[in-house]
């Protein structure tokens, strides 16, 4: 693979989809499990039993020449209450929990927490492109809708995947450096935007819950290449610290898919 195609799959598959490797573990879904059923919405990240439900796919980069890929510590945990959460711990690496759809675009809310945050990542620089604590949703956005430059990388990064690459992503991000509210595209691809809801290395190890209605968020976000909202191809919970070769802890419990008013 060469390093643009290579560049442009890292990006894609943070935010979802680029999927060369589904990595096996006791309480994740492997590779051969069946995606997830078209459903009015997602299954949530638990089961009653507090184990991480199997249409959840631990997802990670393709190899580079033959090395393997670093992966984030994904794990079931209860961080000093009694909810359950998944704890995501990443070391100059990069993964995702991920749930395929189709869905119709609704609200959808969660709880986080981070431990230990990101110093040197920054959103607007490539090298510096990390984040400690991250919830993607990907959309089934009409190749049509994508200006032409950017539709022809799209379209070289996808011959250089086994999975069909979105083409429109946002990714609310738990930052280290810009204040809430903060949005922007990916330094790589625009493709891939971006939303600050929380800032800061940490917040006193203190759950915060979050709610977004995911079509005013793409149209917030993509609204300058469409007014129709397509339907959510896929969402992810996960870190990436690869670029700054860092250390994150975070948590994330009660993602949750409500139907919009």
């Amino acid at each position: 693979m060469t390093r643009f195609a290579h560049t442009l799959t890292r990006i894609h598959t943070g935010a979802l989809l680029c999927i060369s490797s589904l990595l096996a573990s006791q309480t994740l879904a492997q590779a051969q499990a069946p995606a997830a059923p078209s459903a009015s919405k997602p299954v949530p990240l638990l089961d009653a039993s507090a184990h991480i439900n199997p249409q959840w796919s631990r997802v990670a980069l393709p190899a580079d020449k033959g090395i393997p890929a670093p992966t984030i510590d994904v794990a079931l945990a209860t961080p000093g209450d009694s909810t359950p959460a998944v704890r995501i711990a990443s070391n100059s690496s990069y993964g995702h929990l991920l749930q395929k759809g189709p869905w119709t675009a609704a609200n959808l809310s969660w709880q986080w927490r981070l431990d230990q945050g990101l110093q040197q990542a920054d959103l607007q620089r490539k090298e510096g492109d990390d984040a400690a604590l991250k919830v993607c949703v990907s959309f089934d956005h009409d190749d049509a809708n994508v200006p032409w430059g950017e539709r022809l990388l799209l379209g070289i990064a996808r011959n250089h995947s086994d999975f069909e690459l979105p083409g429109a992503t946002i990714c609310y991000i738990w930052d280290n450096r810009y204040p809430i509210g903060t949005t922007g595209a990916n330094p790589y691809s625009k493709r891939v935007r971006y939303m600050v809801l929380q800032s800061g290395d940490s917040a006193g190890k203190a759950w915060a819950s979050q709610s977004r209605n995911l079509s005013a968020d793409f149209l917030l976000l993509f609204g300058d290449e469409t007014q129709t909202v397509p339907p959510v191809s896929a969402i992810a919970v996960g870190a990436d610290t690869d670029n700054t070769a860092a250390s994150a802890l975070g948590w994330v419990r009660s993602l949750q898919w409500h139907s919009a008013p």
